[in-house]
């Protein structure tokens, strides 16, 4: 007979699954049955006892399990918590599943706080430097991971697009979420910190401003108006996207290339809008973003760019104007041969 779903017949099911002898397979049927085989009152428990899981094999197996536990709101605000301390140290490749429990668990009274946490506590930069393990949904365990060991280097850009999406869709299924958010980007990101040694990752911010605006179908006026505040608060200095600075479209173009038609519009809005009351500041980020993104982008987007810059020469505004030479000048520099398919565009345009 099947033991009764008590404490101990909890502590023997915990038991078996950190049986290493005990296939990863097995261990993760185990995990994904108990919350229908332990009883409510025991949930609190089996979701302490998930946390000490450090199996990567087994985080996808885990969070699944927690996301099918009965929990208050207090212990489900601590596995949150306790998942975000800890983001930097999962695989890349497991992030996206981990990242949907944390947004999917928010609620408007706890959305501020975590938010505001993971603009902090993300970092692509610590997971650019780990070893991606492919996350293993129970369906999926019977699978060898051996196979993708000669795929791993391709794993992190193809990885950071699944985060961006995630984020997205996670945003875009609780829509009091996008208000929210907007309050807290809206803010100066020096106010996130707990004190002034504590570092606030920009790029994170970059990255969740892009997945927002994708999501948004109103007011993205005033989404560029906050963008172009964190650009003159330095929030979002020009070395942030240089080519010869930190570069985050580089480093993240392949996370980034469904952003590129957001980012072309922002650059446009930077220049047609910014350089009017900010001068020259705005026009040098805009011109870094137009620079960045046609040096990742694909001949489409790159064709926009060109559109933009045109556009900008014929506005008779003349920050506008030299600021889009500028460009074309350093895009010969720096990609002649990128930039040379587009001449008798450009020259037709410009006629």
């Amino acid at each position: 007979m099947i033991p009764s779903p008590d404490s101990d017949f909890l502590d023997l099911l915990l038991d078996l699954t950190s049986l290493q002898t005990l296939s990863i397979p097995s261990r993760a049927d185990l995990l994904s049955i108990a919350p229908d085989i332990i009883s409510f009152e025991n949930h609190k428990k089996l979701a302490t006892e998930l946390q000490k899981i450090s199996d990567k094999e087994l985080i996808g197996a885990v969070i699944d399990a927690l996301g099918n536990l009965s929990l208050t709101k207090e212990c489900t605000v601590d596995m949150v918590n306790d998942m975000i301390s800890r983001i930097n140290t999962f695989s890349l490749c497991d992030v996206p599943v981990v990242l949907n429990y944390i947004i999917k668990s928010v609620t408007p009274e706890t959305s501020h706080s975590v938010f505001r946490k993971l603009i902090k506590e993300i970092d692509f930069e610590s997971w650019s430097t780990t070893p991606s393990i492919p996350l293993l949904q129970p369906s999926q365990l019977s699978q060898q991971t051996n196979n993708l060991k000669g795929k791993q280097k391709e794993l992190p850009k193809w990885s950071e697009a699944v985060i961006f999406d995630t984020i997205r869709s996670s945003i875009r299924s609780q829509t009091f979420l996008k208000s929210e958010l907007l309050k807290i980007l809206d803010s100066d990101f020096s106010g996130l910190a707990d004190d002034e040694s504590e570092q606030i990752n920009i790029e994170t911010g970059v990255f969740i401003l892009l997945t927002l605006l994708t999501s948004m179908t109103t007011d993205k006026k005033k989404f560029y108006a906050i963008l172009l505040k964190k650009v003159t608060l330095l929030d979002f200095p020009p070395s942030l996207f240089s080519h010869s600075g930190v570069n985050i479209i580089h480093k993240h173009s392949e996370g980034l290339k469904q952003y590129f038609p957001i980012l072309i519009q922002f650059a446009e809005y930077l220049l047609r809008v910014g350089c009017k009351s900010y001068g020259d500041y705005a026009g040098l980020v805009a011109k870094e973003i137009y620079v960045g993104v046609f040096l990742e982008a694909e001949n489409s987007d790159r064709q926009d760019i060109v559109g933009c810059l045109v556009a900008h020469i014929g506005s008779q505004s003349q920050s506008e104007m030299d600021t889009a030479f500028d460009v074309l000048l350093e895009l010969t520099q720096v990609d002649a041969k990128g930039i040379s398919v587009f001449s008798i565009f450009i020259k037709s345009l410009l006629d």
